[in-house]
């Protein structure tokens, strides 16, 4: 049976997402400092004039990756049961799955520089982000909004790197 949306969270599930933004953080952060500083290669690509601060789009990034693991901290450890616990465990799996692109991305744009390919990563995350919200939604509409975020978030990113494309 789904949670209800104003189901209250739990010590459980509260304890769950401190974990899961921990990771979330955790991650973006190895991430970055795995690879090249993206202001290099924004500067290389002179894409100042279109996009808004860099330091802004770090903070966002950062947020962005820690509500994300807050959001399947709360998911995974509802007991929801039945459809339901499926519908968290497949939307868990698109998050995963489009995180992991979402990082192939940043890889190959900022440490291979590798323009277009980066950049055809973004719908198939964006595709699967909206794959996770929807089924989310089935558990904890709330955690969903989340994913939702996420969504159009890369979708912000890909019409920036198409303006950073057109303008380079």
């Amino acid at each position: 049976m789904p949670a209800a949306p104003s189901a209250p969270v739990t010590p459980r599930q509260r304890t769950a997402a401190l974990i899961g933004g921990g990771i979330g953080l955790i991650s973006v952060l190895l991430l970055r400092f795995a690879t090249t500083s993206p202001w290099i290669v924004l500067h290389r690509l002179n894409a100042g004039c279109v996009l808004p601060p860099l330091w802004l789009l770090s903070c966002l990034w950062i947020a962005c990756f820690v509500l994300l693991g807050a959001a399947a901290g709360v998911i995974l450890s509802t007991d929801a049961g039945g459809a339901a616990e499926t519908a968290a465990w497949r939307g868990c799996t698109f998050l995963v799955l489009s995180v992991m692109l979402t990082f192939a991305w940043y890889t190959l744009l900022f440490a291979k520089f590798s323009l277009f390919v980066s950049w055809l990563c973004l719908p198939v995350g964006l595709v699967l982000a909206v794959l996770c919200g929807i089924s989310w939604w089935q558990v904890r509409p709330a955690a969903s909004l989340v994913a939702f975020g996420y969504a159009l978030w890369l979708l912000l990113i890909f019409f920036w790197q198409i303006a950073v494309l057109v303008h380079a």
